[in-house]
C-alpha cells in the first residue's frame, strides 16, 4: 500500500524512487510527508518561506531541486524552487 488515511481521499503522489509526499482531497489541501527525513525537511522549509496551500509541480534529476506552486486567498500565486542542496527557496515567478 502507498498511502492510507480514513479522514481524506489521496488526491496526488509524487514519485521518485520512493514517494516523499502525499496530498490530500479535503476541505483544505495539505501535503503529508511519508519520508521522515527528506520531505519533512522539505515541508518545513516551505512553511517558513510563507504561507499558503503548496502543490509539488517538478523536480530535477535526482531530485536536488523542486518547483513548487503557493496557492494564497489573499495574494497571486507564486511558484518557487526549493534548493535540496543548499535548504534554499527562491521566488521564480508570481501569477497575476
Amino acid at each position: 500500500m502507498l498511502a492510507e488515511d480514513d479522514e481524506a481521499d489521496i488526491v496526488r503522489v509524487s514519485f521518485s524512487q520512493s514517494p516523499p509526499a502525499r496530498r490530500r482531497g479535503d476541505q483544505r489541501p495539505r501535503a503529508l510527508a511519508r519520508d521522515r527525513s527528506g520531505a519533512e525537511k522539505d515541508l518545513a522549509l516551505l512553511a517558513g518561506y510563507r504561507p499558503g496551500d503548496i502543490e509539488f509541480t517538478g523536480r530535477s534529476y535526482r531530485n536536488r531541486k523542486v518547483t513548487v506552486y503557493f496557492e494564497r486567498d489573499d495574494a497571486s500565486g507564486e511558484y518557487v524552487l526549493l534548493d535540496r542542496e543548499t535548504s534554499t527557496v527562491r521566488c521564480r515567478f508570481i501569477s497575476a
